[in-house]
């Protein structure tokens, strides 16, 4: 292996995902137990994302520096999804939350098909499946990494970094000894 690949390979072995201030921000309703807040963020998920008005104080202050609808849409969502499971953690992404799912539904095939219709959909069917996951993930009490999967979801139309292939490796990671 040259320097560089060397190089390359302990960048990404030093890479930490960013720590957003939106996610501390939701985060301390969460803390504070700021039921009024929560609830208005919460209200999103019955409407198309950025279309409920009640979320507006609290999301539209961080819009400022938004570049596109995709970005703009990630923050009504996570914000949304935050409010209706506010758990966090520090570890893991989506594809480890499918992966607690279908162990501990004793390998039901139905949840490694709906993580795989989660990795296959387009991006306008991405905030539907992601709502279903993070529901899921509320019924059996599994905590979120917010700010992975807001990180990832920001990212979703990158083709040099698409999100679902760490997902991906994640839930299948001891396929190979199966």
């Amino acid at each position: 292996m040259s320097k560089s690949e060397t190089k390359k390979n302990q960048k990404k072995k030093n890479f930490e995902i960013p720590k957003y201030p939106f996610i501390k921000y939701l985060e301390k309703f969460a803390e504070k137990k700021n039921r009024g807040a929560l609830a208005a963020l919460r209200r999103g998920l019955q409407y198309d994302l950025g279309k409920c008005i009640g979320m507006f104080p609290y999301v539209v202050p961080w819009l400022s520096n938004v570049r596109s609808k995709w970005e703009r849409d990630m923050y009504y969502l996570i914000a949304s999804l935050f409010a209706y499971h506010p758990i966090s953690t520090g570890i893991g992404n989506l594809g480890d939350i499918f992966r607690v799912l279908y162990l501990k539904r004793q390998k039901n095939p139905s949840f490694e098909k709906r993580f795989i219709t989660l990795l296959k959909s387009n991006p306008e069917d991405v905030p539907f499946h992601i709502r279903q996951a993070i529901s899921l993930a509320k019924s059996e009490n599994i905590p979120i990494n917010w700010y992975e999967l807001f990180f990832d979801l920001l990212r979703w139309n990158n083709p040099n970094y698409p999100p679902y292939e760490k997902w991906a490796q994640s839930f299948w990671r001891d396929k190979k000894e199966e």
